[in-house]
């Protein structure tokens, strides 16, 4: 922006900028008054001052007296007109005085005040704003001189190139120069600053000034001076505006143009009565400033006048309000064009026309709002009828505004019913309220004439379409509504900058007034539009009837309804009203929070004693843990504290990798199924447009990339930008009543109670840190790659909508035609924030991403908000509830798929045909598909869709089968958890395939629900044998373990499985649980974790203490803390440490879903085959004392070392091989392996084998184990060795005492003596 030049700026430019500037705010309110509370200027002036030379002067003492002298004598002499004329360069010479008696000390003398009370504001307000714009212009002409040499700092110099960098440096002159001036400014300590003078001359329209910043008489010097710095940074900013407004009159825009109001075909001929008063076109001075200052105050006196008549009316006594001050008289004046200009207003807001912020106008009278409000007019709805009857009267017009555009009467119709409709309900779209308001209209109008003859009909036709169905009368309310919720708002802003206690209690006492007018205005609204469909139908089931009484019975039903409602409506809103005012007077400092509660709550929060209540329920912390009997409102310290649990449980870097292989194993599924569902119908075409829209990438690649660096960057900067796209169990929600709750909370300060801010201040560290973008890192990743497969969906979806239109244009698809249609749908789907917004491509990503929305959610959510401590278990109910849903989508022939049954019918049969529109409309709608000229085709690719996951589950399981009958794969494991322990602890990985021809093994866990199916089919050849009488059982036990696996064992429903252990007791889980919950109170949690099983991947030996189990968590602690490491797992038979991964790549490499770890050695796969447990013999000694951790890796390390173990298990592998077993059938099994496993699934019954033959096996094993466990222990290393016997004597001892019955040796051997003393 250019710089004014203040050589060349006259004062006439200075009084006629100010003049346009003025005139463009609008008519002021009132007319330039004195303060009665000023102390009166000297006088000490011109006429009754004695100058130097003439008879009677006296001369003041001293230089400074003498120089006084001589400056007053020379005013005194001067014309009038030029003593009035030179007062703002008298204003810049007190300012330069005061300047120089600063700096030097001196007490250099200023000229004498003027008496003319204008005179001496301009000289003040000019001794502030010229030397501050003169500052400023001249530090940015310094500075600009500097840059352009280039003698600034190099950094400086780079930062002062930048648009951003001169914005603010300007910002920053205006701060310094203006303050500064305040500071030297000697009027600000004995005379009002600028806020004040302007405050003190327009007491009106400058009401709104706190006296925190406009100085006041109370003041003492030292306050003035701090308020008139704070001033003088807020002049100084606008004088970047004063600048702007300087160039506008220069580029012609001083001429002065006016608006008016235009009348159509069918206008009224009264126009002008309905959009002007008596005032409009008086002209009170030929000074455009004062004309509308005195026009104002003439309608504020009108009101006043009103409001007495209104009194007087009333039988009550005349208000003298002379007798009060400004802020007890306060009045919003009638705006002069009433209802047609709210008409205009409502337009030109809606469709940005010359506003963007506006307000419609005031449409009543104070005197009218009051008597409107009585309990009988409320009732009646007098100021609905009355605005009604305006609005008829006016007709058809438009209006032309002062920036020469035209707002037509279409434009003007369609605000209008689009204000009505939000009213009534703002959660459907307009033309589908004024489609119901329509339709109801023409079942009435259209009874009108089937009942013709019918005498006594006619009035309940037209009292319903009066009261509910006229189109004017609903656009009237919804004008008079905003009207009032607008001025309310504004008032409500008001009364938080004024102080005075008068004038905030007149302020609430306007708001209480319009109040009343918008609640039951708007309750009425309410209840009309959800009870409009059942009384429409109630209507028209009565003229079907065709009886006159059972017509006009109707009519009276639903006339009576809404009176019934209004008779409900107005004694709680008259309550509610008297309520503030009691509020405004008693407790002055909660009316803001009390009224922005019941806002926020929906009019729930109506007393102090609620707000209170409602604030307490807020910031509840351990109340809330357990059990909320208040779910409605949330704890919001224990939300905030649960997105930092979230965000350390999220925090490993393997969260968003898996999250990210398993959408895109969801988008491969999706895709191929399709694909496979056409190809297995003979649908090659529509299998040709599936390939292409599902894996023809072309740019698809990059628009997703491009989409998902722009989420992440806005989930870093604000999760809540991206909340729509942001999983339902971590995404991020902004805290609506925080408002609020800081006001009740400043409030309960000023009363003395601050524990409300304490802990705002808790919940304000809590959020802050769980949107830290490091700490939330893993789920903005997450939300992130979400987007990317977003981006793919949307492409897709642009594909097929594509391939729609160029087909119904009849083009030819060629690449060039088919990319630029793609394109162009593609970019159809993004918002105005470059977000994608398609119901069918959020369908299709909620399902992918496990995130959408079903009635289990719903249910699972409302659980977890009654009992919030059920979260600690069920982390993620939202994703548990669609893992299981996709579950069953890709089971075998759909037999758990709803959408299976729905599309193809309980037997896999039904026909395209065999569907109706309304069934295809239905499940399309569920899909977001949209229900157009394509559904037929929409719904044909959705059945091949579904046809191809269900042929696709059927798959997974015939090959599971084979792998697990050929001990190629695992599943989840064994029923019995003994045996699971054992098999994890030899190194036996879940949910893995053997890769031939090496000693590897893969996960498949990152298949999704197709690795699901795989292990639910394993688990059930591994875990079942025959239905024999021994082994029935063991059934119940296998059923659940088997079902309950294929859902829970997904990394992702983890905390499902230990809650029953928990609930039932089981210490062991309990800790585990606590160790995993505790671990993740600690930001970084699984980050921490991951760290440490990269660093130290073995198994280590853990017991039930918690806080073994938390440095088995923190396992990279023992990089530092190396003493207090957790003993290794050590596998007997070799000496090696189970789970070490000597290689660091496969240690990153695995922490990933597509593990890949080593096989057990021939020797454990044998035990693992045979299922045998070795955990009883290791355990305790040879002797029977119970080995420490340390102990049992020592002796197990010893046992790999010696290597006894390994040479008896495979003498004992080598003579099991050579049993044989012939069944009834003929079948021979050889090796005892392959007999075990032929009994277990089912091939050889348990009631056939003869078990104990083969039983020597398992007896020699033991014996193997014993024998090299004694042999391990006599070698270790001492005190290790001394320590166990020494324990081993100890457990002799108390056996030899127990069976003597030496209690008191016994209590000394347990050291428990001197208690036992104590106690007795």
């Amino acid at each position: 922006m250019d710089e004014i030049d203040l050589s060349n700026f006259s004062l006439e430019d200075l009084e006629s900028t100010l003049n346009n500037w003025e005139a463009d705010q609008g008519p002021s309110t009132d007319a330039p008054v004195e303060s009665e509370t000023k102390e009166e200027p000297s006088t000490e002036g011109r006429q009754e001052y004695i100058p130097i030379g003439e008879e009677g002067f006296v001369p003041r003492p001293g230089v400074t007296g003498a120089m006084k002298d001589i400056a007053q004598s020379t005013m005194v002499n001067l014309p009038k007109d030029l003593y009035e004329g030179v007062a703002p360069a008298v204003g810049i010479l007190d300012t330069a005085t005061d300047a120089y008696n600063m700096a030097t000390g001196f007490n250099v003398p200023k000229l004498p005040e003027y008496e003319d009370k204008v005179s001496q504001a301009v000289r003040n307000i000019s001794g502030l704003v010229i030397p501050s714009l003169g500052l400023r212009s001249m530090a940015i002409q310094g500075a600009s001189k500097i840059h352009a040499a280039g003698k600034a700092a190099p950094w400086l110099q780079k930062l002062g190139n930048t648009k951003s960098f001169e914005y603010f440096a300007k910002f920053g002159i205006d701060i310094g120069t203006s303050g500064a001036v305040d500071y030297v400014a000697e009027q600000n300590q004995k005379d009002d600053n600028l806020l004040g003078t302007l405050k003190g001359f327009w007491p009106k329209t400058f009401q709104w000034i706190p006296n925190s910043i406009a100085t006041n008489e109370d003041d003492s010097a030292g306050e003035k001076r701090a308020k008139n710095v704070n001033e003088g940074a807020i002049f100084g900013v606008l004088s970047s505006i004063v600048e702007g407004a300087a160039y506008l009159v220069k580029g012609g825009r001083s001429i002065k143009r006016t608006s008016k109001f235009i009348p159509g075909k069918e206008g009224s001929k009264n126009l002008d009565g309905l959009t002007k008063d008596e005032f409009t076109d008086i002209k009170f001075s030929d000074n455009p400033i004062e004309d509308e200052v005195l026009r104002g105050y003439a309608r504020k006196e009108k009101e006043l006048n009103l409001l007495n008549e209104y009194y007087i009316s009333k039988g009550e006594d005349p208000i003298d309000f002379s007798q009060y001050t400004e802020g007890e008289t306060l009045v919003r004046t009638k705006d002069a064009d009433g209802i047609l200009g709210a008409q205009a207003d409502a337009a030109s807001i809606q469709n940005n026309i010359d506003t963007a912020w506006g307000r419609i106008g005031n449409l009543i009278h104070e005197a009218a709002r009051k008597e409107g409000i009585e309990i009988g007019n409320l009732s009646n709805r007098t100021l609905v009828s009355e605005l009604t009857q305006q609005l008829k009267e006016g007709g058809s017009f438009s209006k032309r505004l002062k920036s020469n555009k035209l707002i037509s009467s279409k434009v003007m119709d369609d605000a209008g019913k689009k204000l009505a409709a939000t009213l009534l309900n703002p959660r459907v779209t307009p033309d589908e309220i004024i489609g119901l308001l329509d339709e109801f209209k023409r079942a009435v109008d259209d009874s009108a004439i089937r009942i013709v003859g019918k005498k006594g009909i006619a009035g309940a036709i037209k009292q319903l379409k009066a009261q509910m169905l006229d189109l004017d009368t609903q656009k009237a309310r919804a004008y008079l509504v905003t009207s009032e919720a607008g001025q309310i708002a504004d008032m409500s802003e008001g009364t938080r900058l004024m102080e005075e206690g008068s004038s905030v209690n007149r302020a609430v006492e306007l708001m209480a007034d319009r109040l009343e007018v918008l609640m039951v205005e708007k309750g009425l609204a309410n209840f009309e539009a959800g009870s409009m469909m059942s009384k429409m139908r109630s209507w028209k089931s009565a003229v079907e009837t065709g009886d006159k009484e059972v017509i006009n019975a109707a009519a009276d039903t639903i006339l009576n309804s809404n009176t019934g409602k209004l008779r409900d409506l107005i004694p709680k809103v008259k309550e509610w009203t008297d309520t503030i005012k009691a509020v405004a007077r008693e407790n002055p400092e909660f009316l803001r929070p009390l009224l922005l509660a019941n806002e926020f709550t929906d009019g729930n929060v109506d007393t102090l004693f609620k707000l209170h209540t409602w604030a307490g329920e807020n910031l509840a912390t351990f109340k809330k843990a357990v059990y909320d009997g208040n779910p409605d409102v949330p704890s919001i310290i224990n939300k905030a504290m649960w997105s930092n649990i979230f965000n350390s449980a999220l925090s490993a870097l393997a969260t968003p990798v898996n999250a990210g292989m398993g959408n895109l194993t969801g988008l491969l599924g999706k895709g191929s199924a399709t694909v496979f569902g056409a190809v297995a119908h003979g649908d090659l075409k529509n299998a040709k447009k599936a390939m292409v829209a599902h894996f023809a990438l072309d740019d698809t690649l990059q628009k997703s990339m491009d989409h998902m660096r722009l989420v992440f960057r806005k989930a870093s900067t604000n999760p809540t930008d991206v909340s729509y796209v942001m999983r339902g169990d971590i995404a991020r929600e902004t805290e609506q009543g925080l408002e609020t709750l800081q006001s009740w909370a400043n409030a309960a300060a000023a009363n003395g109670e601050d524990g409300g801010k304490m802990l705002l201040s808790v919940f304000e560290d809590l959020d802050a840190l769980s949107k830290d973008p490091v700490l939330r890192f893993g789920g903005n990743a997450m939300t992130a790659l979400d987007g990317f497969s977003k981006s793919v969906l949307a492409n897709t979806e642009a594909k097929y909508l594509a391939f729609n239109k160029l087909a119904q244009s009849g083009e030819e698809i060629t690449e060039k035609s088919f990319k630029k249609a793609v394109n162009e749908i593609y970019d159809s789907f993004f918002d105005s924030n470059g977000m994608i917004k398609n119901d069918a491509v959020d369908a299709a990503t909620s399902e992918i991403a496990l995130n959408a929305d079903s009635p289990v959610v719903d249910g699972m959510n409302q659980f977890i908000k009654r009992f919030p401590a059920a979260r600690t278990f069920i982390w993620f109910p939202r994703t548990t509830a669609n893992v299981i849903d996709t579950f069953g989508k890709w089971s075998p022939a759909g037999l758990l798929s709803s959408d299976y049954q729905k599309m193809w019918g309980p037997l896999g049969n039904k026909k395209m045909s065999e569907f109706s529109m309304d069934e295809i409309a239905s499940i399309l709608k569920s899909k977001g598909k949209p229900v157009d000229e394509f559904a037929y085709e929409t719904f044909k690719m959705l059945r091949y869709e579904v046809k191809g996951k269900a042929a696709f589950g059927s798959l997974a399981v015939t090959m599971a089968g084979l792998a697990a009958t050929n001990d190629r794969c695992t599943g989840n494991g064994h029923y019995d958890k003994s045996r699971q322990t054992m098999r994890v602890r030899s190194g036996w990985k879940p949910k893995s395939c053997k890769v031939p021809g090496t000693d590897k093994q893969v996960s498949y866990e990152w298949m999704g629900p197709i690795g699901d199916w795989l292990s639910l089919t394993i688990d059930v050849v591994d875990n079942f044998d025959s239905l024999s009488t021994g082994m029935q059982e063991d059934l119940y036990n296998k059923l659940a373990f088997v079902m309950g696996s294929a859902i829970t064992n997904r990394s992702i429903l983890s905390q499902l499985e230990p809650m029953y252990d928990v609930l039932q007791g089981n210490g062991a889980a309990a800790t585990r649980w606590m160790s995993s919950f505790g671990n993740n109170l600690v930001p970084l949690g699984s980050l921490r974790n991951e760290l440490g099983k990269v660093m130290y991947p073995q198994l280590r030996q853990i017991r039930s203490e918690l806080n073994e189990n938390l440095r088995n968590r923190n396992a990279w602690l023992d990089a530092v803390d190396p003493s207090r490491a957790l003993s290794a797992v050590v596998d007997p038979i070799d000496g090696r440490e189970i789970g070490k991964e000597d290689n660091w790549f496969l240690r990153v490499w695995n922490r990933g879903p597509m593990k890949i770890t080593s096989s057990p050695s021939k020797e454990r796969q044998f035990l693992i085959d045979i299922e045998f447990n070795s955990s009883p013999v290791m355990r305790l000694s040879q002797r029977g004392a119970l080995l420490e951790n340390q102990e049992i890796t020592a002796i197990n390390s010893m046992m790999g070392k010696q290597g006894y173990l390994k040479q008896e298990i495979n003498s004992i592998m080598k003579n099991a091989n050579k049993l044989t077993y012939t069944g009834p059938d003929g079948t021979t099994y050889r090796g005892f392996t392959n007999i075990i496993q032929a009994q277990r699934r089912g091939m050889i019954g348990s009631d056939i084998l003869d078990i104990s033959k083969y039983a020597n096996v398992y007896t020699q094993l033991k014996q193997a184990y014993a024998s090299a466990k004694r042999l391990a222990e006599d070698n270790l290393e001492e005190p290790m060795r001394s320590g166990i016997r020494e324990r081993e004597y100890q457990e002799y001892e108390n056996k030899i005492n127990q069976q003597k019955g030496d209690l008191n040796q016994l209590y000394e051997d347990a050291g428990i003596s001197e208690t036992i003393n104590i106690a007795k």
